[in-house]
């Protein structure tokens, strides 16, 4: 049985993560060549 410590790092880790993947992936399309804009960025389509 995990303990209680490891399970709230493992939620932790995993949310923080979460979080920084957004911010990335935003960074990594404004600076493509053709500057999309940002709602491009967010929109699925």
């Amino acid at each position: 049985m995990a303990s209680f410590k490891s399970v709230i790092a493992r939620a932790l880790a995993s949310d923080a993560l979460h979080y920084a993947i957004i911010p990335v992936i935003i960074i990594v399309g404004m600076n493509t060549t053709p500057e999309p804009s940002v709602l491009s960025l967010l929109t699925p389509i």
